[in-house]
């Protein structure tokens, strides 16, 4: 027969594994609990931040990858986009090509309605995320090279999806003054880029 201490181990062996038992079953029911929340947090946070174009019930829809987005153009170098005022915009080059996520250095080919090559304008570019409500952080750099020939450099692209990057033709007028300049055109280049 098992003596009084034996006995009293005995229980204490069981009250520590039923103890052990409960904190694993709590601990599992924790776990559980907090995987599903943060999967619902990152389900709320992906369709939140990458939202797509609407659709016929007005809510915004996640665009899975760039290769089922439709509203990108598709990169070809000398890609031509031709503003409201007949301005016309080529890209000449892009460095590296086709863009890509992280600095892009552009060169632009600036010409008027008539197709004559326009030296001596300043160019404004702006890139932005439409689905995410942000632009770049990074202001591109315009450099006018001469015979109508621009380089934007860096076009940033800091993160993937959908980017639209204006380009505004100013005209600088005849003073130093900001006041003088006059918008002549905008075009806009649309690029999903990658991961």
């Amino acid at each position: 027969m098992a003596s009084t201490s034996e006995i009293k181990d005995v229980d204490e062996i069981h009250s520590i594994s039923y103890f052990a038992a409960v904190l694993r079953s709590n601990s599992c029911l924790v776990m559980r609990s907090l995987r599903v929340s943060f999967s619902a947090l990152l389900a709320t946070a992906s369709l939140g931040a990458c939202g797509g174009g609407d659709d016929d019930d007005g809510i915004d829809e996640p665009v899975a990858t760039c290769a089922e987005d439709t509203r990108d153009d598709e990169f070809v170098a000398g890609i031509e986009k031709t503003g409201g005022a007949g301005f016309t915009l080529a890209l000449v080059d892009s460095l590296p090509a086709p863009p890509q996520k992280g600095d892009n250095r552009w060169s632009l080919e600036l010409r008027d309605p008539s197709g004559a090559l326009m030296p001596g304008y300043t160019l404004e570019s702006a890139a932005s995320m439409p689905d995410h409500g942000h632009g770049s952080p990074i202001e591109a750099l315009v450099t006018d090279d001469g015979d109508g020939i621009y380089t934007l450099n860096p076009v940033n692209f800091f993160m993937p999806g959908y980017w639209e990057t204006t380009i505004t033709v100013v005209d600088p007028g005849e003073t130093e003054s900001e006041d003088d300049d006059t918008d002549i055109d905008t075009v806009v280049f649309k690029f999903c880029i990658d991961g």
